[in-house]
């Protein structure tokens, strides 16, 4: 389905709902329905503009770089810096993930995403138990740190099924690999004819 298909749908939140379920079975990865729900909400306000860029001084609107985000984050306190710490891991998961073609044209990789998104979410899970606004968050934010390279991968397969990626390019995939572990793409490289060093441990060969 073509992705202007996908944004002109009357419920965008029940098209991605469908799709992470499908792929998290698919995946054999298990989240609670609070963190699901919360992955759909997510990719349901991600693909409105205004959630994954920032109108300038100047009057564009530009994608804030994740050094950017940290700094914000870093210069919080109190709830300020919980909500700071959540953009940086909801922009790091979903650029990595649903528009991880985008890294293609950065200096930065699909990894670099990971690392920072990883770290938003698990010093957002320290903090947010303190505020009563952000305590219901804690154990998502947890659960997405220590799962967030399998969401990664989950959600570039959302995005696959959406039809929203460009046709493979085998450097990226393998790249994407490196960066996740992920036995599906694996199992992908596998049937291009590579077999990413230690796939064939798992059973992928």
């Amino acid at each position: 389905m073509p992705t202007h298909e996908i944004l002109a749908a009357a419920d965008v939140r029940a098209f991605f709902r469908d799709e992470m379920s499908t792929v998290l079975k698919h995946q054999r990865l298990t989240l609670t329905p609070d963190t699901e729900f919360y992955l759909v909400n997510l990719l349901g306000d991600f693909v409105r503009t205004e959630h994954l860029y920032e109108l300038q001084s100047n009057g564009r609107h530009d994608e804030v770089p994740l050094a950017f985000l940290l700094q914000r984050a870093l210069e919080a306190e109190g709830r300020m810096r919980v909500s700071s710490l959540k953009k940086l891991g909801d922009t790091s998961l979903v650029v990595s993930g649903f528009f991880s073609d985008r890294l293609a044209r950065r200096l930065v990789d699909v990894d670099y995403y990971i690392a920072m998104g990883e770290r938003a979410y698990d010093g957002a899970a320290d903090l947010a138990g303190a505020h009563r606004a952000t305590a219901a968050l804690r154990e998502i934010f947890a659960e997405l740190a220590r799962t967030f390279a399998r969401v990664v991968d989950c959600l570039m397969e959302v995005s696959e099924r959406a039809r929203t990626t460009a046709p493979d390019d085998l450097v990226r995939l393998y790249e994407r690999w490196r960066a996740t572990g992920s036995e599906r793409l694996a199992r992908r490289l596998a049937a291009a004819g590579i077999l990413p060093a230690g796939a064939g441990e798992s059973g992928l060969a």
